[in-house]
């Protein structure tokens, strides 16, 4: 199925639906809506933007959702979260923060949880670029610091030099720095300036700076950020480990901590004398296991036993160890910690059922009834996936009513015509906490698990959601899963969450395939003083008909 969906990672979104509405009141109305771990929480434009690079010549910036919450109700714009060294883009002049008004002409807003409209647009340019055709994009963007906004041109090839080749060439436009304060980390801290992605400061969306990124073999993943824009050299180092749980230190030159927190417990801030063990472990990583190996990039993992294998696939991953003992992990509520521990055989069922998820869509054709967070209209749509192009999805009805040409036009133009699927979305285990499998309910034909949840934001206390599981014995797949709230919980003093959850059920329509979803909703509700605001989304499936999937 195509994967640039219009509910595209919805799922994950469903988990923090609380927290998304507790944001949208609190003292940080405006932000970026962001997907899990540090460097994926973005929307990568251009693909093959990692730090493996890809032949293939692009774009090179990466955008950010951002909700606003207004008299007029809910509003999301797209911002550029990033812009990399060598690359069409930092040619013309594209910065962070800038916020993309239109794209070739036409406007680039994008409604609440989704961003398929702007996927669908990455796809097109992508596949011009990689068909060596050549590609176009004009951008109309605004400045954080004017209200004017200007044109910026992009065109794909250009001359060199370019991202990713060999050898790394000192990005263009890009001058020697000074960092004036004395330290060990003064010299790594002018390599970044140098050398870096240019981005926003991870604390203060006014300021920017410039950061790397590095994977080691464990699953761990090494982020420096480095700025001066508020008239001194600033350097936080963060660590996460494989989407759990990640590690924020803040420093200078100098090498001393300033700051230290950790999303195992809400984003909390640790105590110094706590953190200065993975602090120094994390400084010797930049200072000790990196340097310039192969030239092609300027910083690599120069560590035997930490780098990752240079090749297309993901590195192996073995089990994080060092600062997954630093800090404290969230307890569970005690309701959860009396649930006995699951056997070894419920362990495999459970497995075995989480393996299944998301398996086999492009085996059935259905129709789909559903509405949206934003959406005025109750749609019903028909997709096939044994069909190719625009028969792969069409659009039945509007609020029962058959469609207009122009209404299936803006649905097409909008990305609505394409799928969620249930395999494009991050894994379940960047969600819940996959090592305490507890048993909730024992049934003649099932096994109802109840996980914790993770917590990768601050004003989300994953201690107040209960996540339950129901995995069928003979099917060994999944029949339903919720996330509903405990007990409502206070946000900034005003602002209290009344209700926040989401609910999957499925369906085992051949036992030789995989349970397929049929109804799939999620919602929540907060107070605000006297008044009470809610969203919510609900989809069902149906009709379901086995077909084989177009070539």
């Amino acid at each position: 199925m195509p994967t640039s969906s219009a509910l595209a990672r919805i799922w994950c979104r469903w988990l923090f639906s609380a927290c998304l509405l507790v944001l949208a009141f609190s003292a940080r109305v405006q932000g970026a809506v962001e997907e899990a771990d540090d460097d994926n929480d973005d929307v990568t434009v251009m693909a093959p933007f990692t730090v493996n690079a890809a032949p293939v010549e692009e774009f090179g910036f990466r955008v950010n959702l951002n909700i606003t919450f207004g008299l007029s109700g809910w509003d999301s714009t797209v911002t550029v979260s990033r812009v990399y060294p060598n690359t069409v883009a930092a040619r013309a002049g594209l910065r962070p923060g800038d916020r993309i008004l239109r794209t070739d002409g036409q406007s680039a807003s994008v409604s609440l949880f989704s961003l398929s409209k702007w996927r669908k647009l990455m796809e097109k340019k992508s596949v011009a670029a990689a068909a060596d055709r050549g590609a176009t994009w004009t951008l109309e963007v605004q400045s954080r610091d004017s209200n004017l906004p200007r044109t910026v041109k992009l065109s794909v090839p250009s001359p060199p030099p370019h991202w990713g080749a060999k050898p790394w060439v000192t990005p263009e436009g890009r001058a020697p720095v000074a960092v004036p304060e004395p330290g060990p980390l003064a010299a790594l801290a002018r390599t970044v300036l140098e050398h870096g992605v240019w981005t926003t400061h991870p604390d203060d969306w006014k300021a920017l700076g410039y950061d790397w990124t590095l994977t080691t073999r464990d699953g761990a993943r090494h982020r420096i950020f480095v700025s001066r824009d508020r008239g001194r050299t600033e350097i936080i180092l963060s660590r996460s480990l494989r989407g759990k749980y990640r590690y924020t230190f803040v420093t200078s030159p100098s090498g001393a901590l300033q700051e230290a927190r950790t999303s195992r417990d809400k984003d909390s801030e640790l105590p110094l004398d706590q953190a200065r063990a993975a602090f120094e472990q994390e400084i010797g990583f930049w200072l000790k296991d990196v340097e310039r190996v192969t030239g092609r990039w300027p910083f690599e993992v120069s560590n035997p036993a930490l780098a990752v294998v240079p090749i297309a696939g993901a590195a192996p991953r073995a089990p994080a160890e060092g600062l997954a003992k630093a800090g404290n992990l969230a307890k569970p509520p005690d309701s959860f910690l009396k649930l006995p521990k699951a056997t070894t055989a419920q362990r495999e069922l459970f497995t075995d059922a989480l393996a299944k998820l998301g398996a086999d869509e492009d085996r059935w054709a259905y129709t789909e009834t559903s509405r949206g967070l934003d959406d005025k209209y109750v749609t019903v749509t028909r997709f096939d996936p044994s069909k190719t192009g625009e028969a792969r999805a069409t659009l039945l009805k509007l609020d029962g009513k058959p469609p207009t040409p122009a209404a299936v036009k803006k649905w097409r133009d909008e990305g609505r015509d394409t799928p969620a699927t249930l395999s494009e979305l991050p894994p379940l285990r960047d969600l819940v906490d996959l090592e305490e499998v507890r048993v909730f309910a024992e049934e003649t034909a099932g096994v109802v698990f109840e996980l914790p949840l993770r917590s990768g934001n601050k004003d989300f206390p994953a201690d107040k959601f209960q996540a339950l599981f129901r995995v069928n014995k003979t099917h060994r797949g999944f029949e339903d899963f919720s996330v509903k709230l405990r007990e409502s919980f206070r946000v900034a003093g005003v602002v209290k969450v009344t209700d926040a959850g989401m609910e999957a059920r499925f369906q085992t329509l051949d036992p030789a395939y995989s349970p397929q979803p049929v109804l799939l909703k999620a919602g929540g509700a907060v107070r605000v003083l006297l008044v009470k605001f809610g969203r919510s989304f609900e989809a069902t499936r149906q009709d379901y008909q086995r077909v084989e999937p177009a070539p």
